[in-house]
């Protein structure tokens, strides 16, 4: 009984560190349908999944676009003074109709 304990446990931890591994861009493509979504706005099915993609491992658009894609994820303080994630204090929801960053192809 015990040792299927520890199975079990192992197993979620290995779950748990393999199913979190994304990076700063791809978090930023998650966090721009978010903020598009609460400006009114859509992204097209795909555009999530392709902007993902093509962050993903150590592609040429990510050393790129690395820093910068961190400090849209990281909370920074708007024109109100409160902390939101970056992306949100930087970009008004005019910004996102107009499609900042090119992450989704400008679209």
């Amino acid at each position: 009984m015990t040792s299927r304990l520890i199975v079990f446990a192992l197993l979620g931890s290995l779950l748990l560190l393999v199913g979190g591994c994304t990076n700063d861009c791809q978090k930023l493509c998650k966090e721009m349908a978010d903020y598009w979504e609460d400006c009114g706005l859509a992204p097209q099915d795909n555009q999530v999944a392709d902007c993902r993609k093509n962050f993903a491992g150590k592609s040429d658009d990510l050393e790129t676009y690395e820093v910068s894609c961190g400090q849209l994820v990281r909370t920074a303080e708007n024109d109100a003074g409160e902390r939101v994630i970056g992306l949100r204090a930087r970009f008004t929801c005019e910004d996102m109709e107009n499609g900042p960053g090119g992450a989704f192809a400008g679209e």
